[in-house]
């Protein structure tokens, strides 16, 4: 007569399901970090083949202008900024425009990976100085955004994107006109920072203007004017202002406080505007739906008594004049400016509108 099976019992079951759990507990983490090995060194090699083509192409035609520039150059061999995304988890690829040099940077850990000279933090670091540009679809497209064609560029630096109606043919056939005005004001904002725009000019707002759904790139400094359009419209609304941990510290504005004291007080400020300073003025504007979250968490990985240097606001502050402008009296207006539906977060300092004056 054959015995029937013993059934496990309850400690042994115990036993079991803790051997699993301790199994996976190490394994999984060892797994995810093979994958994300070989994805880095996938990353490796793509940037190693990026920058053979910018030494060919600069032998040839020297070095290009902008990062848009060096997108299209990059897209003849195959890495097409549109697809392309590096594959290990926090990867992002900036040029450096010094070099022209293609850079892969790991913004969870704060550090250059690739080429192997530039991991010398002590003399290369993704910093805020201009030299940084991001590589991705949405930065380089915006380099190339042509506000001729558009009839937005007027004379005398005026940026009028009321010109933006209804009528006005869009390249992307889903976005409706609120959002193809967002997407030609966050183009300014990148060529502003690129320097291909003046931050002296007039921009001029239509009554609705609706931001892209992914992080908007802050603009560094700001000395124009920014009020609604000459069309009749009293009251401009910006929409969906969105701040997150994907912006990098190379997008922040970085300055020394003021007083006896001030190479001790050293802050990196984030918004819509990070720094306003001349003869600024930015009237009856209200932004909606505001989520500031966080950016520049890459800094502070590196640097934890950086903290309380991150400034995050809607306008990130108002500055002196730098440069050759130092001790020039600034005068700064804003004006019936509001702030509406807003979660703003930060890793130092938040405010509802302003960040810092000083």
């Amino acid at each position: 007569m054959r015995k029937g099976k013993r059934a496990f019992t309850i400690t042994e079951l115990v036993i079991v399901i803790a051997v699993i759990a301790i199994l996976a507990a190490v394994l999984i983490p060892t797994f995810t970090s093979l994958i994300n090995k070989a994805n880095e060194s996938s990353d490796i090699q793509a940037v190693r083949e990026m920058n053979q083509a910018l030494i060919i192409d600069e032998v040839e035609n020297g070095k290009p202008d902008d990062v848009g520039k060096v997108a299209d150059i990059l897209r003849k061999i195959g890495y097409d900024v549109n697809t392309y995304r590096p594959l290990a988890s926090g990867s992002v690829n900036y040029w450096y425009k010094k070099d022209n040099r293609v850079v892969l940077y790991n913004s969870n850990e704060s550090k250059i990976v690739f080429p192997e000279e530039y991991k010398d933090t002590n003399k290369y670091n993704i910093t805020n100085d201009g030299n940084w540009s991001l590589l991705n679809q949405t930065y380089t497209d915006a380099t190339k955004f042509d506000f001729d064609a558009t009839d937005i560029k007027g004379p005398d630096g005026v940026y009028d994107f009321s010109k933006i109606t209804d009528e006005t043919p869009s390249t992307v056939a889903t976005e409706t006109t609120e959002q193809y005005r967002g997407r030609a004001l966050y183009s300014l904002a990148v060529q502003i920072n690129e320097g291909k725009v003046a931050n002296d000019v007039t921009v001029k707002l239509p009554e609705k203007v609706e931001l892209p759904d992914f992080s908007w790139i802050p603009i560094k400094q700001f000395e124009g004017t920014m009020e609604p359009a000459d069309d009749g419209t009293e009251k401009v609304v910006i929409s969906n202002l969105n701040l997150t941990e994907s912006v990098l510290y190379s997008e922040s504005t970085n300055f020394s406080g003021s007083g006896e004291q001030a190479t001790l007080s050293k802050y990196n400020v984030y918004g819509f505007i990070n720094s306003v300073t001349g003869k600024t003025t930015i009237k009856n504007i209200t932004f909606e739906d505001v989520t500031i979250t966080s950016p520049g968490s890459d800094f502070n990985n590196v640097i934890g008594i950086g903290k309380n240097a991150n400034v995050v606001a809607p306008i990130g502050a108002i500055i002196p004049n730098k440069g050759t402008d130092v001790g020039k009296p600034i005068n700064v207006t804003i004006e019936n400016v509001h702030v509406k539906g807003a979660t703003i977060r930060g890793i130092g300092r938040a405010a509802g509108l302003v960040g810092y004056i000083g």
